[in-house]
């Protein structure tokens, strides 16, 4: 008999962020510069598949799907002087994990992992434009290939690990 579990899941988040940015007039609060609120939703649908082929092996796969939106509105307008800021931006991507645990010993495991991800830019990161005025949209998810593998010694106590991981990212902000 092969054993095996797998699980799913949802993950709903939303972040909201009103910010208001004054001059600095030597260290006292001078004119209103900025008045904004911007919003982050996120929806994530994921799953996990473990195998146990036999009693000292572990084998998984995992895969996530996520949405994520970005809007900003703008209320400091002042027509030509400072136009309206307002912009939106969505980025989905799909991410995918795999690995294996190896028990060769008691108390002894052999792991190794791959994996591929995103990072999405932050709000305040897209709230600042070099070119035009608005939301930075030109900004990119940056993508990350990972790798891991290790050994592990674990008691009811303590426990040794020793892990070689490398990442390797592109686009990054």
């Amino acid at each position: 008999d092969i054993n095996w579990r797998a699980s799913t899941g949802v993950e709903l988040t939303r972040m909201q962020d009103d910010r208001k940015g004054f001059v600095n007039n030597r260290g006292q609060v001078g004119d209103l510069r900025r008045d904004e609120s911007g919003e982050v939703t996120n929806r994530d649908v994921f799953g996990l598949l473990e195998i146990w082929p036999v009693e000292s092996t572990r084998i998984y796969f995992g895969s996530r799907y996520t949405g994520i939106k970005f809007s900003v509105e703008d209320y400091f307008i002042l027509g030509t002087i400072n136009p309206d800021d307002s912009g939106k931006k969505n980025f989905s991507e799909s991410a995918i994990a795999s690995g294996i645990d190896y028990e060769f010993a008691d108390n002894w495991l052999l792991f190794a992992n791959l994996s591929e991800g995103f990072e999405t830019p932050t709000l305040t990161e897209m709230a600042y434009n070099n070119d035009n005025t608005g939301l930075n949209t030109d900004l990119s998810a940056s993508q990350q290939q990972q790798s891991e593998w290790g050994v592990l010694f674990s008691t009811s106590e303590w426990q040794w690990k020793f892990t070689q991981f490398q990442i390797k990212s592109e686009q990054d902000i």
